[in-house]
């Protein structure tokens, strides 16, 4: 095993998510820099997403769609016209790991079997009409979903809140969900859908070696148990009788960090994790989404970062304590802050802070600097009474 220190590891998977930046001389990683400082337009998009292996897509609005944030955070002038250009180029597709995600569209193969054994299993008798009808409509070429409704309704799964819903709509998402049909492009937040037989590369299913061996590239840090390792269709212990073939192959490297269990580390970021325990690390401040990448696994946040984060956006506004959309303030290597921060038309009104211990001036206008960006980026003018507030 590879002993290490919690800090290491917390840093290690900070660079690894393009949020840090360090200078560690005499180590084979002498200094690194967060990613928007050299990620840049719609193919800096690109590059992030490469890196990162998926974003997480998500139709709350509270601030901005999560995917906005995360790449906002990542890649110097992101807009989301730059995400939308690489859709017809096919260099980004979506598809369902542990949630409804953004994928560089290489990988796409790699999930396609995960996918195939729902194409039949999940459609109920008023759901075949319905799927049929998408079908014929999408022969012709790719439509957004508007276009696709057969009139009838159907009761709606707790993906579609239980409600009375489009038969379409139900079965639009089934058939995403198995890869048959996908997102061919986006307009705005309208999905314009065409068959995956005519769009996406023909190319056979990628394994579940090469799955385990892409996510782990992107994740570098994981533990047996962490959301993004967990392929929908395949058991827990096939999933265990891999990583311990990695291991034993050497490309995944069992990890001794002190007080902790079951960490590992994917070996080519092996340099990285032992320049990182004599790094001096940047106070850079990021604003983070309930839904970035760093916040996947909410152990890992626990346990390295002593940070007990909860997404309170399903409690009842009485139960709230950060607001429904706190974003995390990271700053360095560690937590500092959370911001109930909400969009209020095209405004950003930051409502209160949350700080972890008491902060000094500097953090205070470190803090103030990143809101004003975020909210000079989502409001596309100045941030006036935004700031204010959170200035209290």
């Amino acid at each position: 095993m590879q002993p290490t220190s919690r800090r290491a590891l917390a840093r290690t998977l900070l660079a690894l998510q393009g949020l840090l930046g360090w200078k560690a001389p005499g180590t084979d990683h002498p200094q690194g820099r967060p990613w928007r400082e050299e990620l840049l337009g719609a193919e800096g998009i690109a590059q992030a997403l490469q890196r990162l292996g998926a974003v997480q897509l998500d139709p709350v609005t509270v601030v901005e769609r999560n995917h906005h944030l995360v790449f906002w955070n990542r890649v110097t002038g992101y807009t989301p016209q730059g995400l939308e250009a690489l859709y017809p180029p096919k260099r980004v597709s979506e598809g369902y790991l542990h949630a409804r995600c953004l994928i560089p569209t290489e990988d796409w193969a790699l999930i396609r079997r995960e996918r195939a054994r729902l194409r039949v299993a999940r459609f109920g008798p008023e759901l075949i009409a319905a799927a049929a009808l998408i079908r014929a409509k999408l022969s012709e070429g790719p439509l957004p979903s508007r276009d696709l409704d057969s009139g009838e309704r159907v009761q709606g799964d707790w993906e579609l809140q239980g409600r009375g819903t489009k038969a379409t709509s139900q079965a639009l998402l089934r058939l995403w969900e198995a890869g048959e049909v996908v997102v061919a492009f986006r307009e705005r937040e309208t999905c314009h859908y065409a068959l995956a037989e005519s769009w996406q590369p023909t190319v056979p299913s990628g394994s579940l070696a090469e799955r385990l061996g892409r996510t782990l590239s992107a994740l570098g840090v994981i533990y047996r148990g962490h959301p993004a390792l967990i392929p929908w269709g395949e058991s827990r212990e096939k999933l265990r009788q891999q990583l311990s073939e990695l291991e034993a192959r050497g490309q995944l490297i069992p990890l001794a960090v002190p007080g902790l269990s079951g960490y590992s580390l994917a070996r080519e970021h092996l340099a990285l994790l032992q320049a990182m325990e004599s790094a001096e690390v940047q106070p850079e401040t990021f604003l983070l989404p309930p839904l970035d990448n760093l916040l996947w696994s909410r152990r890992v946040l626990r346990e390295l970062f002593g940070f007990d984060y909860r997404w309170e956006i399903y409690l009842p506004a009485a139960r709230r304590r950060y607001g429904p959309y706190a974003l995390a303030a990271l700053e360095g290597d560690r937590f500092v802050a959370r911001v109930d921060a909400r969009r209020e038309g095209n405004r950003l009104a930051v409502r209160q802070v949350f700080w972890e211990t008491d902060p000094s001036t500097e953090q205070r206008a470190r803090l103030e600097s990143a809101l004003a960006n975020l909210a000079s980026w989502v409001e596309g003018s100045g941030t006036g009474a935004a700031l204010s507030r959170a200035q209290r």
